[in-house]
């Protein structure tokens, strides 16, 4: 499927291997190789820590465009430091920047109107998904109820780890 738009959906640092700068490369990595595969037109993150980061840096590297769908303005607001400057680093090579409420967090529901945004604003899904609760599997479940194609990668993530690292 290339030549479309792909949104991205997936676990935070604690789900997909911690807050290290080994782990965050290993990500990276895999969405490098995700990309090459699905070899999207455009890709949509949500520029979460995790998972939408890493694919944000992989678009970075790979020269693809990307959207960032943000919740709110404040998004970065109760992380880290570093954690914040990467996120404005990373927000800088956005073609576009897109916030789902314009002002100040009003709470977790303006990530899932985030996460509905993206879905509507693409042909697919990938998904970093392994089956537990929150707004991961929120997205995925839009995205179901959308009737949009769901690319799950977690299998192809636990392979990776388990042979590339």
């Amino acid at each position: 499927m290339s030549g479309k738009i792909m949104a991205v959906t997936g676990h935070r640092p604690d789900k997909v291997g911690g807050f290290s700068d080994e782990a965050s490369k290993r990500l990276t990595t895999f969405a490098e190789e995700m990309l090459k595969f699905y070899k999207p037109e455009t890709v949509i993150t949500g520029m979460a820590l995790g998972w939408d980061q890493a694919v944000a840096q992989a678009c970075i590297n790979l020269k693809v465009p990307f959207l960032a769908y943000c919740p709110c303005k404040e998004q970065d607001k109760p992380w880290l430091p570093e954690s914040r400057e990467m996120y404005h680093y990373l927000i800088s090579f956005a073609k576009e920047v897109w916030y789902a409420i314009p002002g100040t967090y009003p709470g977790a529901w303006c990530m899932q109107l985030r996460n509905e945004m993206m879905v509507d604003d693409s042909d697919y899904l990938a998904a970093l998904y392994d089956g537990s609760s929150g707004g991961t599997a929120n997205c995925v479940k839009y995205a179901q109820d959308q009737g949009k194609e769901i690319k799950q990668l977690w299998t192809a993530w636990e392979w990776f780890l388990a042979n590339r690292c």
